[in-house]
């Protein structure tokens, strides 16, 4: 739960009573009061850990002020229909990794098409919407409105039903990637960004370090490894188009054993295929026709040659910015964990663990 929740504070350890996006939005609220009247530039993370959508934060009616809100709603426009295949497959691994059949069935596997569970969820958008919306007001009260860059995103997105699925990429084995885990906010406010206008392309939160330093007018300095993120300040600021001939191209993304790039016009995951125990498989969307992602084209032989050149860009991302070490598709270990170590251990033998 993130409730009544032990916080160590500047070396301080306490209980706080409420939700912990509460306890961000005060400490947040609490620094820029501190900022105020420096000439110096600040630089504030507000790592909400909400909207929460797995077990045990989602059982039941939520605790925080905004459930009420939702109570007598049925969610109709939430997708309903039942659990993917591929969503299955991960839950028999959880089991096979670490046992717990009962708690399996006793818990997560119950909050697929729950109403409560969706209303809960529900109700903490509207508690992070409320805690971004005292950070606003704050920065207002201030006076630091006008020349702080106020930036809401999200690390990932969450299936709710969609495609079967509920949760991220790594609800489903292969990690799924659809657009629902994929898609996520990206609101950019103040400094010299235009208000109200909206961009369609395809950007990618690798994008976010080299825009906020043009923004800021500091330079990313010389990169120690190659990097793909692209200045997006020229769209931000109505000044024109990143000057890379790639803008919205495409994005790529990587959830373990599934790599996927998605353009305007496809969807492609690629598959880790060194696992002989695991017969994985690629997949192939054509988001003009099918932008619900529900056909897979992957075995058309009249779409062979686009898979065949979506693949090649995705090997050729890859090959240029992941770093050796911590490449699984390659041999490397993960920095912290993985979602299945027996996946891995049978495509690089018994004694791969990853480092931590």
């Amino acid at each position: 739960s993130f409730y009544n929740n032990e916080v160590i504070d500047d070396y301080q350890r306490y209980q706080f009573a409420g939700h912990t996006v509460d306890f961000f939005t005060d400490k947040t609220i609490e620094f820029l009061e501190h900022r105020a009247g420096q000439d110096s530039p600040f630089f504030a993370f507000v790592p909400y850990n909400g909207p929460y959508g797995h077990w045990p934060a989602i059982k039941g009616r939520a605790e925080n002020e905004f459930a009420e809100l939702y109570d007598d709603s049925d969610m109709h426009s939430i997708p309903r229909e039942g659990l993917s295949a591929d969503v299955l497959e991960r839950f028999g691994l959880r089991v096979q990794e670490g046992g717990g059949v009962r708690e399996q069935f006793k818990g997560p596997l119950l909050l697929p098409n729950n109403v409560e569970a969706l209303r809960n969820y529900f109700s903490q958008v509207s508690l992070i919407d409320h805690g971004v919306g005292r950070i606003l007001q704050t920065l207002d009260r201030l006076g630091l409105d006008d020349n702080t860059i106020v930036i809401y995103t999200a690390d990932h997105g969450f299936s709710l039903g969609h495609n079967g699925i509920w949760g991220h990429g790594a609800a489903a084995f292969p990690a799924s990637a659809h657009r629902a885990s994929y898609h996520i906010p990206l609101i950019v406010a103040g400094g010299e960004t235009r208000a109200g206008a909206t961009h369609a392309g395809l950007v990618s939160q690798l994008d976010l370090f080299p825009t906020l330093a043009a923004l800021g007018g500091t330079g990313t300095g010389a990169p120690s490894l190659p990097s793909a993120g692209r200045d997006l300040s020229a769209i931000l600021t109505g000044r024109g188009a990143p000057d890379d001939g790639q803008q919205d191209r495409a994005v790529f993304m990587e959830q373990e054993e599934t790599r996927a790039i998605r353009t305007p016009d496809w969807l492609y995951a690629a598959r880790f295929l060194g696992a002989p125990a695991f017969a994985l498989g690629d997949e192939l969307y054509d988001l003009r026709q099918d932008p619900l992602e529900r056909t897979n084209l992957i075995d058309n032989p009249q779409h062979a040659e686009t898979a065949a050149g979506l693949r090649a860009e995705v090997e050729a991302f890859f090959e240029c910015y992941s770093q050796p070490q911590y490449d699984l598709w390659t041999g490397g270990r993960a920095k912290s964990n993985v979602t299945f170590n027996g996946f891995w251990q049978d495509a690089w033998g018994p004694d791969w663990q990853p480092l931590l």
